[in-house]
């Protein structure tokens, strides 16, 4: 299996999308979305110790227990996003990751809003860093709100 293609120069190089790679578009690293949720999912489990469940395979929930990858099957369908974290403390995390340049569906739009409206939270990330923006900002707000 061939894994770059060469373009002139090495900041053209493409890597195989299909491998879950990246690609340098622009002269920057382009990471596709199953990427970013793998890193988004890592960093909740790592660093925020969250429960974390998966659902992008087809209304199946995947998470990691004792150490072994398990599914769970329930009716999520269109609009549902990639990400489910529990965290401590009692918040639960909604998050649609996205390519860079991805956009939501009408479908996750509704979600997000519905989930708004009963209070949870729920966030578009194009990256970790992007995510734990959204989470600071929302501690900030329940200190605040708290402090009060």
């Amino acid at each position: 299996m061939r894994r770059f293609k060469r373009a002139g120069n090495p900041k053209s190089a493409i890597r195989n999308p299909k491998s879950g790679a990246f690609r340098i578009r622009r002269g920057q690293v382009v990471l596709p979305e199953n990427s970013i949720v793998r890193a988004i999912a890592d960093y909740c489990r790592l660093v925020l110790r969250a429960e974390v469940y998966d659902n992008r395979k087809n209304g199946t929930v995947s998470f990691l227990e004792k150490g072994k990858q398990r599914f769970l099957r329930f009716g999520g369908g269109a609009g549902w996003p990639d990400l489910f974290v529990f965290l401590p403390g009692g918040r639960t995390l909604f998050i649609e990751a996205k390519a860079r340049d991805g956009r939501q569906t009408a479908d996750q739009h509704y979600f997000q809003q519905r989930a708004a409206q009963l209070g949870h939270w729920y966030t578009v990330a194009h990256s970790p860093e992007e995510m734990q923006a959204f989470l600071d900002a929302r501690v900030r707000e329940e200190r605040a709100t708290h402090a009060n």
